[in-house]
């Protein structure tokens, strides 16, 4: 099971609510044409989407701004949000404290809160969060400051949040080869729950090839 199907159960089992039965659609859905987010030659990577309650999509990706870093890891987090008429500009809103930031990703409590995760990469990656109003995830000054939630981190990061406004993360561990479960029940604020997943099949995803 990966980080993310991990969540999805937790938050699912913590959950306010059960899931309702979705039925399927019975049209044809056509799709837009692509656009494109990122601006055309930046190196761009692993991008995250979540949508709040009033509609509004929310998407941020890891982006090489610097030169000196390896091919392949980026060290800004841009954000952009779309409307349901238009997208806003793309803008650097996160850095780490350390070198990198890459493999973010999203979700929205529903107090309107959109709360990110992401690691810093190499060998010593750490969880980091950050979380901002939805409203206004587009000014970086609306971001608080990134803590970290634990290292050492493998490829993969998921975050979910349920219907009560609690915070699910898991990471894969590079110390001892599983996945790290973390809890916040007050919106980011704390984070007191820490479980070691040990045992089961990992697959290749879930931990870094170095």
């Amino acid at each position: 099971m990966s980080a993310a199907a991990f969540l999805c159960v937790m938050a699912w089992l913590w959950g306010c609510r059960q899931p309702k039965d979705v039925a399927a659609q019975a049209e044809a859905v056509v799709w837009s044409e692509p656009i494109q987010l990122s601006n055309p030659g930046d190196h761009s990577w692993a991008p995250a989407i979540a949508a709040d309650a009033a509609g509004n999509v929310h998407v941020m990706w890891s982006q090489t701004v610097t030169s000196d870093l390896p091919f392949g890891e980026g060290d800004t987090l841009f954000y952009t949000r779309w409307d349901g008429t238009e997208w806003s500009p793309k803008v650097d809103v996160l850095v780490s404290p350390f070198d990198a930031a890459q493999f973010p990703d999203l979700a929205v409590t529903p107090d309107g809160i959109l709360h990110a995760v992401w690691n810093t990469g190499g060998q010593d990656s750490q969880l980091m969060y950050a979380q901002a109003p939805a409203c206004c995830a587009d000014h970086p000054s609306s971001w608080s400051p990134p803590v970290s939630l634990g290292m050492p981190v493998g490829l993969t990061t998921a975050l979910v949040a349920d219907d009560c406004g609690r915070l699910h993360a898991a990471f894969a561990s590079r110390d001892g080869g599983h996945i790290v479960y973390r809890r916040s029940d007050d919106g980011g604020a704390t984070w007191p729950v820490w479980i070691d997943i040990v045992g089961g099949v990992h697959h290749a995803d879930e931990h870094s090839a170095y």
